[in-house]
């Protein structure tokens, strides 16, 4: 039986890169870990947060609306 194949993507980031690339500190993940809205694993000593569970926390997030357009006339 060959060996299972891996998605070229990366499945998960540490909270450091993570936090990184989404602009927020650290605390603003463990703040929502907390709060049991963003999934995370725990690998040993390490926090992972699998990438589906970033992006599904941020789609959840309240959405700002957008300004009225400026048309000039």
């Amino acid at each position: 039986m060959p060996p299972m194949q891996l998605p070229p993507e990366k499945l998960t980031d540490t909270l450091k890169e993570a936090a990184a690339a989404i602009g927020v500190g650290r605390s603003t993940l463990y703040k929502a870990m907390g709060e049991e809205k963003l999934h995370a694993v725990k690998l040993g000593n390490r926090t992972l947060i699998p990438v589906y569970a970033l992006r599904t926390w941020l789609n959840a997030l309240p959405r700002r609306p957008s300004p009225p357009s400026r048309r000039g006339g």
